[in-house]
């Protein structure tokens, strides 16, 4: 049997960081610590409480059902959330400077929370894509625009962060939230990108060819790690930034995404040499196609995709999920034949199908 992050919790949690170095499964787990909404519970300056007691505080006014955080996070974040308040390794660690936004007229979504570990080391951690098409949107922006709204929030985040606590600066993030972590540590003033010790990105989309081109990135290029699950779909999007570290998921398909899916064996996770078939084709074929697309293309293509969504009254993933099917096929109807669409949508599917029969294998 497998075994995963929260197994590591209860093999490793008796052990303070200073008799068992911070690895990457510690640092997953900072990741994680970004999801729930610590509103009222994590002050958005610099008053601090544990994470024993911001969980505490949480489940007094929360729901312990993982659907309680949207159907796009891992069922077992809040399973994490109370197991690291029985271990001595976590449940001690300061919790402080929570800040969170979604603004639709903007199509920004950003959540970050600030985690001290030591009176040397913080670590900023970035929350991954949320429940909301407008977080969805967001994300699908970072293909066609310079900078999205949330990159901007994370910089002006880690500053304040930089500014308040002195020493290292450690940077985490699960899926858009590591496109983050990576963006914001490359992007700061100088003095800050010297105290950035890592900035790992957990199977988080990747970056246009400026931004690795920039002189803050190249600065801090060999802090930065990509980790991604062999069968990846949304670590594949775009260029990857840094060391790719890949390593093994215990589920195919969507789940994959899921890093409580990825084995751990000892304190690292189980690596993989590379990306399986499926993934490295379909980062062949997304890179293809964009390519050949103008960014007012590409902004044309995002507009009328989530057209097509909000237009059912929709605001969120879960919405659409609770669509009647009648709905959902009059959604899927309008947006094939929308011309901003059918010829983006037609390239993409005959691509696709060039790959699914060798691939389907490592779907199912």
């Amino acid at each position: 049997m497998p075994f995963n992050t929260l197994d590591y919790l209860i093999w490793r949690g008796d052990l303070p960081f200073r008799a068992s170095p911070i690895n990457l499964v510690d640092q997953f787990i900072f990741s994680q610590l970004a999801t729930p909404d610590y509103t009222d519970i994590v002050s958005e300056g610099t008053q601090q409480v544990t994470v024993e007691e911001a969980a505490k505080a949480y489940f007094e006014t929360h729901s312990d059902d993982y659907r309680s955080i949207g159907v796009l996070q891992s069922p077992y974040i809040l399973t994490m959330f109370k197991e690291l308040c029985r271990t001595e390794r976590f449940r001690h660690v300061v919790l402080c400077g929570y800040g969170s936004r979604t603004r639709e007229e903007k199509e920004e979504q950003f959540a970050a929370v600030t985690i001290r570990l030591s009176d040397d080391l913080t670590c900023v951690s970035f929350r991954g894509t949320d429940d909301t098409l407008t977080g969805w949107k967001e994300d699908c922006n970072l293909a066609a625009m310079d900078k999205v709204p949330a990159q901007r929030d994370a910089v002006a985040y880690l500053k304040r962060a930089a500014e308040e606590y002195p020493g290292r600066l450690m940077t985490v993030g699960h899926s858009k939230g590591g496109n983050l972590a990576v963006y914001a540590a490359a992007s700061g003033p100088k003095k800050i990108r010297e105290r950035i010790v890592s900035a790992v990105s957990f199977d988080g989309p990747g970056f246009r060819e400026d931004f690795l081109n920039s002189k803050g990135y190249l600065e801090i290029r060999d802090r930065v790690v990509t980790v991604l699950p062999q069968n990846s779909m949304v670590g594949i999007l775009l260029n990857m930034a840094g060391t790719p570290c890949y390593v093994h998921s215990t589920v195919k398909g969507p789940f994959t995404h899921d890093g409580f899916n990825w084995e751990v064996l000892g304190t690292g996770f189980v690596h993989e040499e590379g990306l399986g078939f499926f993934s490295s084709s379909m980062k062949d074929i997304l890179a293809e196609t964009l390519d050949g697309l103008t960014d007012e293309e590409k902004a044309t293509f995002i507009d009328a995709l989530f057209s097509g969504m909000t237009d059912t009254g929709a605001r969120s993933v879960s919405d659409l999920a609770e669509l009647p099917l009648k709905e959902k096929v009059s959604m899927l109807r309008t947006m094939k034949n929308d011309p901003r669409l059918g010829d983006f949508a037609g390239r993409i599917m005959q691509a696709v199908r060039t790959v699914l029969p060798d691939a389907i294998s490592e779907l199912i």
